[in-house]
Order: structure tokens, then sequence, then C-alpha cells
């Protein structure tokens, strides 16, 4: 974990293409014209190396990520501004559900990325199979991307062993 405060923590992985920087957010609930962990995440994208992801609970509704039957909040219009001011793009599917509650449901867990991540995006979609609980729905995110080798481990000694 290179950064981390709370409610913000970023990590870097190492690819074959070069660095990716992953920003996991969790946004509280909340009806400021901002969104409240803007700065942390401002600071975590500042110091991001590479390629980045931008992802978490962001607890803010739009029409452009909920579909247009959704209110616009003003904390999802500075979300949307100040990522498209950064280059990033949505890549969560509109309008379905990322979180559940009885007959409720909306799009809140949101996933952002640079222009070089959403040309390698195979999947980007919610897993009901995967929740554990009966609220938040994991999001299944793959990416046509190369790791690097995984080197031979040398914990162990196991040519000395009689």
């Amino acid at each position: 974990m290179l950064f981390r405060s709370p409610n913000v923590a970023r990590m870097e992985l190492q690819t074959a293409e070069g660095p990716v920087s992953v920003v996991n957010v969790y946004n509280p609930c909340g009806r400021r014209p901002r969104i409240q962990t803007w700065e942390r995440i401002e600071k975590a994208l500042d110091e991001a190396e590479g390629e980045i992801i931008l992802l978490g609970d962001f607890n803010a509704h739009h029409p452009t990520w909920g579909g247009d039957h959704v209110e616009t909040e003003r904390q999802a219009e500075h979300l949307l501004r100040e990522t498209q001011r950064r280059g990033l793009h949505l890549i969560t599917p509109k309008g379905e559900a990322t979180w559940k509650r009885g007959p409720r449901e909306s799009v809140i867990d949101l996933t952002f990325v640079t222009e070089n991540i959403k040309r390698r995006v195979i999947r980007c979609k919610p897993r009901d199979s995967w929740a554990i609980t009966l609220d938040h729905i994991p999001i299944d995110i793959q990416l046509s991307m190369r790791s690097h080798p995984k080197p031979p481990c040398k914990r162990y000694a196991t040519k000395k062993l009689n």
C-alpha cells in the first residue's frame, strides 16, 4: 500500500505495460456540494504512477451512471466534473445496480479509468453471485494486460533437504 488515509487507499500494480495505480474510495453519504473525500482522492491521484483505476463506493447519484430516471446530486456533479478534468472515463455500466436492499437499488459503486486502461477493459460488471451480504455487489473488472512473470520461490531451501 503506497497511500492510505481514512476512506482512500492507493496501491500500485506492476504490469508488463508499466505501472497501474488503483485508488479505492469510500465516500460517506452527505448533501455537501463536493465529494467529501475529494482532497484525499486528489492527493492519491496526484501521487499515482502510470495508468489509473479510481474505484469505490462514492455514495453519489447521477443519471450518467444511474440511468435517466435518477436525480442529479451535487456531489455527483462534482465527481463527474473532476474525473473528466483528469481524463478519467467511467466504465461502470449505466443503470446496472451496484447496491441493493430490499426493493431499493442504485448505482453508487463506480469505476473510472485512464484512456489506456479503457481500451483494455474486457469486463466491468456487477456480479450478484459474489455478494456476501445483501447490499453492495462486487464488481468484476477484467483487463487485457500482461503481468510480470512470477519469480521463482527462494523461500525454502528444498535442495538442502535430506
